[in-house]
């Protein structure tokens, strides 16, 4: 494994890069408040392959950004594209768990002579509501971002302190969540605190209706792949088929196990994961 960095216009974006560099081309994109790390698991059984796994915007050991700035979602399509260019991929597999799987069929739709496949981890496509919500949901977002101003961040005296508060908000492997939060903390006085940007847990300020989902959904030309964890996440387990049956060429593969079963079990889903590279036609 190799930590790199990427230019995406004015922002330096930490990278893992794995496996084989004349390997196929694989992307990965993780969750909201997850980072690069979450895909070390996985690669470690993707050897033949040339994994970089992205830590986006405000995340891991990714540029911040400014102050007043909110991480809109459809955002971070122009960053991840950006990285594939900084890497000198004109084509790529994209790879992508739960937020990372909101941002991908959008980087498939809007770019579909780059992404040779796509393949959704836990998650496919952002949660919507209808258009009348737009006003509370904007009212609420504001509220938050000028509250966040006096807001302390939180110091943990030992790693294993914020380990257990990830392990509070997420069900995952004791294991699985310190490869995460190690690469979230940097040192500071008293102890460590978190490196994310805490602009990312703000509420955002709208979000999309499902009819616009479904329209770039609809424009994904590649062979796409979901990969539904049986005890994940309940938005995803409710849109699945539907979304499914928006995309030209997609298929679904059920695995036990809960939303980071990516980190906790990884061999099953590598093997599903190589099948479809390796044999489904671009």
């Amino acid at each position: 494994m190799q930590a790199i960095t990427l230019r995406a216009f004015s922002l330096t974006l930490g990278a893992l890069r794995h496996g084989d560099s004349s390997g196929e081309p694989v992307l990965a994109l993780h969750g909201w408040m997850d980072n690069a790390e979450s895909f070390t698991p996985l690669a470690a059984h993707l050897a033949e392959f040339d994994t970089v796994a992205l830590d986006l915007p405000g995340h891991g050991h990714s540029s911040h950004l400014p102050d007043g700035c909110h991480y809109h979602l459809l955002d971070n399509v122009a960053y991840v594209l950006a990285a594939a260019d900084a890497l000198g991929w004109p084509r790529f597999n994209l790879v992508a768990h739960s937020l990372g799987a909101c941002i991908a069929p959008f980087v498939a739709a809007v770019a579909p002579e780059r992404v040779t496949r796509l393949i959704m981890l836990d998650g496919i496509g952002p949660p919507t509501e209808a258009a009348d919500a737009l006003p509370a949901r904007l009212q609420r977002s504001v509220e938050h971002t000028i509250e966040s101003r006096q807001r302390l961040t939180r110091i943990y005296a030992r790693v294993e302190d914020a380990v257990s508060a990830r392990l509070t908000a997420t069900k995952m492997a004791r294991s699985s969540a310190e490869l995460i939060v190690r690469r979230s903390l940097k040192e500071t006085e008293g102890g460590f605190t978190w490196r994310f940007d805490p602009k990312i847990r703000l509420p955002s300020p709208s979000y999309l209706s499902e009819p616009q989902v479904q329209a770039c959904f609809e424009a994904v030309r590649c062979p796409a792949l979901l990969m539904l964890a049986e005890a994940g996440v309940p938005h995803v387990r409710a849109h699945a088929e539907a979304r499914l049956g928006w995309l030209q060429r997609g298929v679904m593969h059920r695995l036990d196990g809960d939303h980071h079963v990516h980190m906790d079990d990884p061999e099953p889903v590598a093997a599903a994961l190589r099948k479809f590279i390796l044999h489904s036609a671009a």
